[in-house]
């Protein structure tokens, strides 16, 4: 199995080479870290020595390093098995830091709760087939997987069949600051493709969501665009409170598999910007203060969702979905099921009578036998 993995490392550096060739780039070096001393942290040192634009190539073994900091563009290239944890004695703010455009393909990055955030990127970043594990914040952190906090809107982030799990940290009993404020993914927009990537146990008492997308707001009720973001074909699992929280405009959230139970949450998704779309995912939460919420913006379209909500239980009461300030939000061809008799559907005052009846109308209500 190896010698495939083997061929097929080689193959991918071979097919970058000739794709730089087919677009007149500058020729790429391909270093080998088999060739090189890696014990006693030294990764990190063979990385901040590597040529700009070079393709790294990493054994399937454990690699334990001080900080990974990224000079320039490179690649970052594993096998099965290439897993990147902090050097035995270290704790880190981040395991890489990344001021530079890199790619990570076929890595395991395991912060062994001796970090706090696996990748802090401002600058172009892409990961592919990689799990993010086990970062967890202390009093001064919160525990981020990927912090992509990009110097210009142009800067690109995506994320492909890859695992965010285990993601934790310190909860100081103040909800809503940033020491408790976990996350799976947190960015601050500008090009964002998520798709394929499974999060799991992202938690906190206080505050974890999976996905965090905060843009900067442009008026009151609203948030700056996110440029062209999507999420798609995700899942998310056993979160702290929410799986989505877009604090952005212009995102689409669509086909996506979200469920939860047990702990109380607050919403799987959360929007607060404008012109966002969530269409045909599927939602199960036992316990949450509703499965979508819409608390700000205008012109959001939420449609063809599969919503599984505890409607009655225990004396609570759960919404399939909460209105707040949302101006001119589309709600059309959702399913939402439920365990009562009473409507999942919570207005506020600023939606006027013949839209609330405008969406009751175009939404399908089922009640789940007991």
């Amino acid at each position: 199995m190896k010698k495939y993995e083997m061929l097929w490392s080689i193959l991918t550096v071979v097919m970058m080479h000739i794709a730089q060739l087919v677009s007149g780039a500058s020729k790429q070096d391909t270093v080998y870290a088999k060739n090189h001393e890696t014990s006693g942290g030294t990764l990190s040192e063979l990385i901040n020595n590597a040529p700009a634009d070079a393709v790294i190539v990493l054994e399937g073994k454990v690699y334990k390093t001080k900080q990974v900091r990224i000079p320039h563009h490179l690649t970052l290239l594993g096998q099965s098995g290439t897993k990147i944890q902090p050097l035995d004695g270290t704790i880190f703010n981040a395991l890489i830091i990344a001021a530079h455009p890199i790619e990570i393909e076929n890595v395991i990055l395991d912060g062994d709760k001796r970090a706090f955030w696996g990748i802090y990127s401002t600058s172009d970043l892409s990961v592919t087939n990689v799990t993010i594990t086990n970062f967890y914040g202390n009093d001064k952190a919160p525990g981020n997987g990927i912090r992509h906090l990009p110097e210009s809107d142009k800067n690109r982030l995506c994320v492909i069949n890859s695992v965010i799990e285990n993601i934790s940290g310190f909860n100081d009993g103040k909800v809503g600051n940033y020491i408790g404020a976990h996350r799976g993914v947190l960015t601050s927009g500008g090009n964002i493709v998520i798709q394929n990537t499974k999060f799991e146990n992202i938690l906190g008492e206080e505050d974890a969501d999976c996905i965090h997308i905060q843009t900067k707001d442009d008026s009151k009720d609203s948030w700056g665009s996110a440029g062209n973001a999507i999420i798609e074909n995700c899942s998310f699992h056993n979160f702290g409170k929410r799986a989505i929280k877009i604090q952005a405009s212009d995102v689409v959230v669509k086909n996506n598999k979200i469920r939860n139970e047990g702990n109380k949450i607050y919403s799987a998704i959360s929007i607060y910007g404008s012109r966002n779309i969530v269409d045909n995912n599927q939602i199960d939460v036992s316990n949450a203060t509703a499965a979508l919420t819409v608390i700000s913006g205008n012109q959001n379209r939420l449609r063809n969702n599969t919503v599984i909500v505890d409607r009655e239980e225990g004396g609570r009461l759960s919404w399939g979905v909460a209105f707040d300030k949302a101006s001119k939000t589309t709600l059309s061809g959702n399913t939402f099921i439920t365990n009562g008799k009473r409507t999942p559907f919570s207005f506020s005052k600023s939606i006027t009578s013949s839209n609330r009846r405008s969406m009751e109308r175009n939404n399908q209500v089922q009640t789940r036998k007991q």
